[in-house]
């Protein structure tokens, strides 16, 4: 999702061998990750590199070798449930 923005809201992602949900880039901005179960997975929950301003709410985030990854991002990173990585919460 290098040159897009999305809304992801109410879904399970989980067991995958990269990370679960990846994005950034200059167009990235306003990117919703919302009520989201992201589990199991082999590299990051959630992983953020270059992004604009993203909103990370109310996510349960659980046994992936790390939780949650921002490089050079700017997210709002409210209410989420992050337990059990294997490295990082955050």
């Amino acid at each position: 999702m290098e040159t897009a923005s999305a809304h992801i809201e109410k879904n399970s992602v989980f067991e995958n061998i990269k990370a679960n949900i990846a994005l950034g880039g200059q167009n990235s901005t306003n990117t919703t990750v919302i009520d989201n179960r992201i589990e199991f997975g082999r590299c990051e929950g959630i992983f953020l590199i270059s992004g604009g301003e993203c909103y990370i709410h109310r996510n349960q985030i659980s046994e992936n070798n790390e939780g949650l990854v921002s490089i050079t991002s700017v997210p709002d990173i409210r209410g989420n449930t992050i337990t059990k990585n294997k490295s990082n919460g955050i």
